[in-house]
């Protein structure tokens, strides 16, 4: 993954007929829709979009991430990956949203998600996710689990205060 967010974008969201720019003049607009509109009884969800609404906006980064990142699109030959596959949901963004992805397939479980951060951060002298990293992997998870409508106990284990 760490090769794959190295591939720089232009704009944010889906791609547009143009390959390599997203739909979105920022990464926020991606996200405005779906969580300005939560109700009432989604309290913590939008407390943490409103959160994370700063980060969001100032976002200027974008590179090539997945979408659907899992172990079905991840071709492993002889212990090393050889490939990565079905790219229908890729877009130009932040690279942690495909790591939100993989905390949401953990059902929450830090230990999977800190554990990739050792080969995903290789080259930094710390090899584990900053303080804003996981609030964004937290985040995008919550925005996966709210797409794909996952049921109440994983998303209450995604929302879950992170330790520090």
């Amino acid at each position: 993954m760490r090769r794959l967010h190295s591939i720089k974008m232009k704009q944010f969201g889906y791609m547009s007929e143009i390959p390599g720019i997203g739909i979105y003049s920022s990464w926020l607009e991606m996200f405005e829709k779906e969580f300005n509109n939560l109700n009432e009884n989604q309290s913590q969800l939008k407390n943490l979009y409103l959160s994370m609404k700063s980060y969001l906006n100032s976002f200027n980064d974008p590179v090539l991430v997945h979408g659907d990142i899992s172990s079905e699109n991840v071709i492993i030959f002889d212990d090393h990956v050889n490939g990565i596959i079905d790219y229908a949901d890729c877009l130009c963004g932040d690279g942690l949203y495909d790591i939100g992805r993989f905390f949401l397939f953990a059902q929450g479980d830090w230990k999977y998600v800190d554990a990739l951060a050792q080969g995903y951060k290789s080259s930094d002298e710390n090899k584990s996710w900053t303080t804003i990293e996981k609030q964004c992997i937290q985040f995008y998870a919550c925005y996966f689990a709210c797409w794909l409508e996952t049921d109440n106990e994983i998303m209450n284990k995604l929302l879950i205060p992170i330790s520090y």
